[in-house]
């Protein structure tokens, strides 16, 4: 019986098997999500083409923007067009879920006519904002686009309050730099030290 498995083991036997199941996993593996990047690849396509490139100047340059109280009732008809477009495409099953609640929160508010619901609602088109420019994000790196950054925002004023927009877009830069620097210095006192 030793004399077997010696056999077996010398022989190579065990490792080819053991490496043909797990190539067999692996392919497998690799099978399902090409299956399923091709199936989200297709649905970012579909959503940018018949909803994310039609919206690009009604409802893209409008992100995170103050809505003035004038025309908040402007914006709340604009939202439920987009509503009513999404549900008539049938596209509400490829959204994702805070974008769609979000949405619906905005249009809730028919009358901005007490303080708390104009509040409520300059909150609610914020958080719609974001939802909306997250998802466009995730779809536009489906499709193999660049997303849209924080450049993007800043060129196109895509921001509520200029002030913090400026503060976040400076530290953004000078943790880059900071990290930049920390890695040349790291680098030094590597190499001085060999």
């Amino acid at each position: 019986m030793i004399d077997f498995f010696k056999f077996l083991y010398s022989g190579g036997l065990i490792q080819n098997l053991l490496l043909s199941i797990l190539s067999f996993a692996g392919g497998l593996f690799v099978a399902a999500k090409k299956e399923k990047l091709i199936l989200s690849r297709q649905n970012a396509e579909l959503l940018i083409n018949d909803f994310f490139k039609p919206h690009t100047t009604d409802i893209e340059q409008t992100l995170f923007k103050k809505i003035p109280s004038q025309n908040s009732i402007d914006a709340i008809q604009m939202l439920s067009s987009l509503k009513d477009e999404i549900n008539e495409k049938k596209l509400g099953f490829y959204f994702s879920e805070s974008l769609l609640l979000w949405l619906n929160e905005c249009i809730k508010l028919k009358e901005l006519n007490t303080f708390w619901n104009l509040i409520y609602f300059i909150w609610s088109y914020y958080c719609f904002s974001r939802s909306y420019y997250k998802f466009m994000n995730q779809c536009r790196k489906q499709a193999g686009l660049p997303k849209r950054s924080l450049d993007y925002r800043f060129q196109h004023k895509l921001y509520y309050n200029p002030y913090l927009f400026w503060v976040v877009f400076v530290l953004k830069w000078v943790f880059i730099l900071l990290l930049a620097l920390y890695i040349f210095i790291l680098i030094f006192l590597i190499s001085k030290n060999i």
